[in-house]
């Protein structure tokens, strides 16, 4: 008869929901985004080294995909998980099986079902404001038999804990923050993917909380909270797995830790999920596709333009957008000169329904004609927790402009550098919450043009920023010379 098979983890003891493995080991990285990786490098191609005769080989030696200082931890056959020890975060999970070594390959195979993948930056990270910022893991300590992950991030001091359910269906994620100053944010993508292929099954991913709120793809704990709450995560279909090399990511290369973790990262807006394309550049600012042109909006010779508008009409239109180039080309958001994740900037797209902030739904419902079609930069509402004057906005304008910051009504005092710098157009802004703001302005020179820190706590809203071109402002954008002011020049 032929000899039974090998057991797949032969080479490879396992855990137990009582009394888990934990393997401190090269691990393959699974993940192509870099967005999960700024505290890495990508290794280099190296040239192969006789030991024995003390020199070179002259053969090159590529490097692996795989992560160089990763945890895993094994529950048996219920669950496997990774931790990496670098960016200090739980990276992926899988059933059914452990790890198996292989002579021929450096890293060891993955046995059983991937079931979870981490997306965009660190979860964390929505409540420090920052993607690159330092992590620093400290070890980790056994709790019941499970490993406790210590690490601190930004200001953060961080213990965390995975583990199965005890319904053997969903796998708990434990948090213990400390030091933090405010209510805590985190983001939480509630699904992985679904695909209505059948030939294609995605896991679907859903997430609930204790001691906590959900807010759409985040996760919302109070400050009195912070020490003891915990996301639950409902996994269903297992992942595709890629059928190169048993399933191994092999477009990152193996990864190192830099000694100096950057500071200033790709900007990235969280939670991120599947990448959209690329969108081609238009030929022309004018026919640039993120900017609002109205069809049919320019009167034909025959049409009389001054002719009033019919009394007998129900509901009166919305105002045109009219059309311009590109006024913002980028914001910057700062902690004094520290990088932090850039907001959106929406070109020649400001309207009634548009969305106000990059890290809330808010929506307008009113709006001055003046901003209707302005570019707008949607801010992070989290930034009225942000105390004291460590933070600032900084905008590059491509032409002179008319500069705009809104103002929820309930902040008083007025920050003194928009009371100094702006004017009060009289006029008022709304969002769907409820809430008016005043729609404050000042002239800029094309260059560059910092907005300071709000410091409000939870009592009003953040500002939001918006500009138009110079001119476009009732009036022709004319103001007292001690309200109009000159950009900085770029640098």
């Amino acid at each position: 008869p032929a000899p039974a098979p090998a057991p797949a983890n032969e080479l490879f003891p396992v855990g137990s929901v009582e009394r888990p493995l934990v393997v401190r080991t090269f691990l393959p990285s699974l993940i192509e985004d870099p967005t999960l990786f700024p505290n890495h490098r990508p290794s280099a191609a190296a040239t192969g080294y006789d030991p024995d005769t003390g020199r070179d080989t002259g053969t090159i030696i590529e490097p692996v995909a795989g992560l160089p200082a990763a945890i895993a931890v094994n529950f048996g056959d219920t669950l496997s998980i990774v931790w990496d020890t670098v960016e200090c975060r739980w990276l992926y999970a899988w059933r059914g099986g452990f790890l198996k070594i292989n002579d021929s390959d450096p890293l060891p195979e993955l046995i059983g079902d991937v079931v979870y993948l981490a997306q965009g930056a660190s979860p964390l990270s929505m409540s420090i404001g920052a993607i690159a910022e330092q992590v620093k893991f400290f070890g980790y300590r056994d709790v019941d038999g499970v490993p406790e992950f210590l690490y601190t991030i930004g200001g953060l001091k961080v213990a965390e804990c995975i583990q199965p359910g005890d319904d053997g269906k969903t796998i708990v994620q434990h948090f213990n923050v400390e030091r933090n100053q405010f209510d805590l944010m985190l983001a939480a993508p509630s699904a992985t993917a679904s695909d209505d292929d059948k030939d294609k099954k995605k896991a679907v991913h859903s997430i609930s909380i204790t001691n906590g709120k959900l807010e759409g793809d985040f996760a919302m704990i109070s400050k009195k909270n912070a020490t003891d709450f915990a996301l639950v995560h409902t996994i269903g279909a297992p992942l595709e797995r890629p059928e190169t090399n048993k399933g191994h990511t092999l477009t990152i290369p193996l990864l190192t830790q830099n000694s100096k973790p950057p500071i200033k990262a790709t900007p990235v807006v969280m939670p991120t999920t599947t990448p959209e394309p690329t969108p081609e550049p238009a030929p022309e600012p004018k026919s640039d596709s993120k900017t609002m042109v109205v069809a049919d909006a320019t009167p034909s010779p025959e049409a009389k333009p001054d002719t009033p508008p019919e009394p007998d009409k129900a509901t009166e239109p919305a105002p045109e957008a009219e059309a311009h180039g590109p006024i913002i080309s980028r914001a910057r958001r700062y902690d004094r000169d520290i990088l932090l994740t850039d907001p959106h900037v929406e070109a020649g797209t400001m309207n009634k329904d548009s969305t106000a902030f990059s890290d809330r739904d808010f929506k307008f419902s009113k709006l001055p004609d003046e901003l209707v079609g302005a570019d707008y930069v949607r801010t992070f509402d989290r930034d009225k927790y942000i105390p004291g004057d460590i933070l600032s906005y900084r905008l590059e304008l491509d032409s002179d402009a008319s500069i705009y910051v809104l103002i929820d009504k309930r902040l008083d005092p007025m920050p003194k550098w928009v009371d100094h710098r702006f004017e009060d157009t009289g006029k008022t802004a709304a969002l769907d919450a409820g809430r008016d703001f005043r729609v404050m302005r000042a002239d800029a020179d094309a260059g560059e043009f910092r907005f300071g820190p709000q410091d409000s706590g939870a009592g009003a809203h953040f500002y939001i920023i918006a500009a138009t071109p110079r001119g476009k402002a009732e009036g022709g954008g004319q103001k007292s010379e001690s309200r109009s002011q000159k950009a900085e020049p770029k640098k």
